[in-house]
């Protein structure tokens, strides 16, 4: 009989399967850790940068106090050093104020509409008239001089500097025209290659001239004192109506009033947009339609709607 042959079963060894390395696995978990890590920090950085945006954007100033001015039909109430006044074309009337507590210093009658005041530094008022070539000067409540400014033909703004050098915008050329205090002319600049259609114009502590360009899209148009062009920047409000003005404070920023919000806008030296405001810090004051706006020269701010309102400026 024959005996039955064992089959071998042949064992196949099981496949081992490669193993991930530790390191491969921990550097990935790391890559993954500092990605994430990149994404929340990024979110952060994007929330906080919001954050202080609108943190910025909702500041207000510091009220100082508020007085009631007396007129029929305003158009502007220029403050030169201690003084505020209210250019009222509806009387054909001038009145200087004490800027800081309404006291009626002198006033101005005069036979044509009056369009802007400057103060020098010896403390006369010179009036620029509508439909006039001529700047009336008063000592005190006195007329004492004419000042000729026969090239102007339409004058829109006017400022004195701190050497008592006057300049008047024109739309009609359009330039600045810079004289003395006795008609004559000392300099022009500007010209169509930098302006369009010539608004108001400002003056800041260190005499540097700003334009409102009032062509859309509307710029300020910074120059030197001696006419060199320095910088300018697009003023994104909506429409101008003729009653804005600047206030430029010791800090460099632009203040203007914006008759269509309804607000006090703040840009900076540059034209970024830093804030707007209605009311101060406290909520004691609430502006009305701002028709009304100066200061910046002695780091202040005044806002005209029923009453006049003095701020300080806002800290950003």
């Amino acid at each position: 009989m024959k005996s039955k042959k064992t089959k071998k079963t042949m064992r196949t060894k099981p496949k081992v399967e490669k193993k991930t390395s530790v390191a491969s696995k921990n550097k990935n978990a790391l890559l993954i850790i500092l990605l994430s890590a990149m994404v929340i920090l990024f979110l952060v950085a994007e929330i906080f940068v919001v954050v202080k945006r609108q943190i910025s954007m909702s500041k207000k100033p510091v009220f100082v106090g508020e007085w009631r001015p007396q007129y029929k039909g305003q158009i502007g109430m220029p403050v030169w050093r201690d003084h505020l006044y209210v250019i009222d074309n509806s009387s054909n009337m001038v009145t200087k104020y004490d800027k800081m507590n309404g006291a009626v210093i002198d006033a101005y009658p005069v036979e044509k509409n009056p369009k802007w005041v400057a103060e020098t530094s010896a403390g006369d008022t010179i009036i620029l008239l509508y439909d006039s070539n001529e700047l009336l000067k008063y000592t005190g409540n006195k007329l004492t001089g004419k000042i000729l400014i026969k090239e102007v033909k339409d004058p829109v703004g006017m400022v004195i500097d701190s050497e008592d050098n006057i300049y008047l915008s024109d739309n009609a050329s359009p330039r600045i025209y810079k004289y003395n205090l006795n008609g004559e002319k000392i300099s022009e600049f500007g010209g169509r290659d930098k302006i369009r259609k010539a608004g108001r114009i400002f003056i800041d502590k260190d005499d540097n001239l700003y334009l409102l360009d009032i062509t859309k899209p509307y710029y300020v148009k910074v120059f030197s004192k001696d006419g060199k062009f320095l910088r300018q920047f697009e003023l994104k409000i909506k429409k101008l109506v003729g009653l804005e003005c600047l206030a430029i404070t010791h800090d460099g920023n632009i203040y203007i009033n914006d008759m269509n919000e309804t607000k006090i806008v703040v840009f900076s030296p540059k034209g970024k947009l830093l804030g707007k405001f209605d009311t101060d810090i406290d909520f004691k004051y609430k502006i009305g339609v701002p028709g009304a706006f100066s200061g910046g020269l002695d780091n202040y701010i005044y806002v005209g709607s029923y009453s006049v309102a003095i701020f300080e400026p806002i800290k950003y």
